[in-house]
């Protein structure tokens, strides 16, 4: 966790003292202006509202340094991700063109990356065939799609931003990745974060972690161009808290089922801190009503030292 507020201490000492600094008129002012924000956000995300990009960075580094408490999370090896891409007819004959691109020129916009900017996205493997399913509703294959997933799995541990974990506080949602003494911990921090603030100031600590949770989970719009409005908003709040070289990556939830998560790490931790260990290949055969999709598993790919992929044809089996 950040080493600011590593211990229940800490976090109590820096609660009182902002609590000290501020009067009740002042936090419900901030409340005030908070509302007012939001809802201007709000309306930007919902395609109202036209707000410059500079100043969507001011409000939302503003809204993370004055109104949450960030805290870094430890996972540990062994972690499996996965990781998909749609390949048209052709199997990929080398794992670099399954993992992140690595000419950011190459990149486009995607929930937290700007355009040019290149990082790994993946699923994290929770469960048999859940994580093929959110890999493939994550990247919107279709019908008779041909899709080549890359498994990974952490060779170290990872250090990683957690987004919106207050709001699954509240709600009493406790993501698998978390353990119980750190979700024990979170939540005490809730408890002390309510006892030493003012009404106003917790209000508005509320507020702000409904609004990322809600918006850093809300799906896009389909994407016409690269001016995408929540990528906007989700590649601002990302680059604010992966501005320090000691965090790996971002975990959220996946927008597509709220229980399992997904995670977006930087280029240079994919190549220090995962080893990727096999490769699969599907054919989309259809998608039900619940988001459920049925696919059949063409191949197996084994991959070498040199990062090269050998394929074989597996035999046909259904996912899930």
């Amino acid at each position: 966790m950040n080493e600011d507020i590593e211990n229940l201490e800490c976090v109590e000492k820096f609660l009182e003292k902002r609590k000290a600094e501020r009067t009740v008129l002042s936090a419900e002012d901030n409340l005030k202006q908070i509302v007012c924000v939001l809802g201007e956000l709000n309306k930007y995300l919902a395609q109202g509202k036209k707000i410059e990009i500079e100043q969507i960075q001011r409000i939302s580094d503003c809204l993370i340094a004055e109104n949450t408490l960030t805290f870094d999370l430890e996972l540990p090896e062994g972690i499996k991700i996965k990781r998909g891409r749609p390949v048209g007819v052709e199997l990929v004959e080398s794992v670099r063109n399954l993992s992140y691109r690595k000419r950011d020129e190459e990149a486009l916009q995607g929930r937290y990356n700007r355009k040019g900017q290149s990082l790994f996205y993946g699923v994290i493997h929770v469960k048999p065939n859940a994580g093929v399913n959110i890999v493939f509703s994550e990247i919107e294959v279709k019908e008779g799609d041909f899709v080549c997933i890359l498994n990974s799995k952490t060779v170290k541990p990872l250090v990683c931003r957690a987004l919106g974990i207050f709001e699954n506080v509240r709600k009493g949602h406790k993501p698998w990745y978390i353990s119980d003494r750190v979700w024990a911990y979170f939540k005490r921090v809730w408890k002390l974060y309510k006892h030493h603030s003012h009404e106003a100031d917790f209000a508005a600590f509320l507020s702000v972690e409904k609004f990322l949770y809600d918006a850093l989970t809300k799906r896009a719009l389909k994407r016409i161009d690269d001016t995408n409005r929540v990528y906007n908003f989700g590649n601002t709040v990302a680059n604010i808290l992966l501005e320090d070289m000691k965090v790996d990556g971002l975990v959220y939830n996946s927008t597509y089922d709220l229980w399992t998560p997904n995670i977006v790490l930087e280029k240079y931790t994919v190549d220090d801190k995962l080893k990727h260990i096999d490769a699969e290949a599907f054919i989309i055969n259809k998608k039900n009503h619940n988001n459920i999709y049925y696919a059949t598993k063409t191949h197996i790919g084994e991959i070498l030292p040199n990062s090269e992929i050998i394929w074989r044809e597996e035999s046909p089996s259904n996912e899930p």
